[in-house]
Parts: C-alpha cells; sequence; structure tokens
C-alpha cells in the first residue's frame, strides 16, 4: 500500500480525523501492514505490545473469561470493534493492554509503533493534541459500552 493510500485509510479513522493530508502522510510512512486469521488472539490483557492498530478490514471481539465455569462457554465478548476502530491505543498512555482482543472475522489493519507515534507527538505537538483529544473520546465511548456489556452480563446469567 502507498504511503497516499495509508493517508487516505489513516485518514477514514476517527482517532485522526481532524488532521491535514502532511500530517496524515507522516503517520502513513511509519505504518505497516498486517493482517490476523479467525479466531487468533491479537492483543492480550497486559501483555506489552507498543503497537497501535487500525482496523482497514474485519472484526475483532473484546474477550473475557469467567473464572470457574465449565458447563458453560468461559469466554464473553463484550464489545466487537470494526473497521475505523482503533487497538493497541494503550500505548500511548501506559504500555498495557487493557483487554484481549478475538479475531471474528479476518482482518487487515495498518500498524504504528506506539514509541514512533509518541515521538511523532513531541515533534509536532498539534497531532499529538488532535489525536490525544480523539483518544480520550475513545477511552470514553469504550468505558460506557464495556459497562453496559457487563451490566447485561450480569442480567443473563442471573436470568432476570
Amino acid at each position: 500500500m502507498l504511503v497516499q493510500h495509508k493517508s487516505e485509510a489513516i485518514g477514514k479513522i476517527s482517532l485522526f480525523q481532524g488532521l491535514d493530508v502532511a500530517e496524515l502522510d507522516q503517520i502513513a510512512r511509519l505504518c505497516e501492514e498486517r493482517s490476523f486469521n479467525v479466531g487468533e488472539i491479537c492483543q492480550v490483557e497486559g501483555q506489552s505490545m507498543n503497537r497501535v492498530n487500525m482496523i482497514l478490514r474485519g472484526r475483532v471481539g473484546a474477550v473475557v473469561r469467567i473464572p470457574n465455569v465449565t458447563y458453560l462457554s468461559s469466554e464473553i465478548i463484550l464489545d466487537t470493534l470494526h473497521e475505523g476502530d482503533v487497538f493497541g491505543w494503550s500505548c500511548l498512555i501506559q504500555d498495557r493492554p487493557w483487554s484481549t482482543l478475538r479475531v471474528i472475522d479476518p482482518t487487515e489493519v495498518l500498524s504504528v509503533d506506539g514509541t514512533a507515534l509518541l515521538n511523532l507527538f513531541e515533534v509536532n505537538p498539534r497531532i499529538g493534541y488532535v489525536v490525544m483529544r480523539h483518544l480520550a473520546g475513545l477511552i470514553a465511548s469504550r468505558l460506557r459500552r464495556n459497562r453496559m456489556s457487563m451490566l447485561n452480563a450480569i442480567v443473563a446469567i442471573r436470568g432476570t
């Protein structure tokens, strides 16, 4: 994928909206393409990965395991990430992901090294400001979605 095409793809990701073409090109130069197969774990909670991944195609599910459950599947999908969503963003604020992700559909991503992206923010504070502002909104949105998923799971388990 050419830098220009990467820039166009990155421009569609909510985390990077509001950046101009030159700024998107700077990010695109840092990106590499990766793909994941169905069932593959592409992120493990608490395991350092230092990569921000932008989903171009496919779906991944944020999963949790219910301890001591043997009669049901012990894995519940709390949230599903689609085209345009980002995972691995926690490396921009800490070095460990907050969730485990399992690939639901064949998934293609643009992946960027978190340290390289933070270094770009230092060189171009406007990029850093725009991205971190969007990241704050993304975190708030995911917290709300996860809270609702957990409440729905509790209600389902209780049968109420």
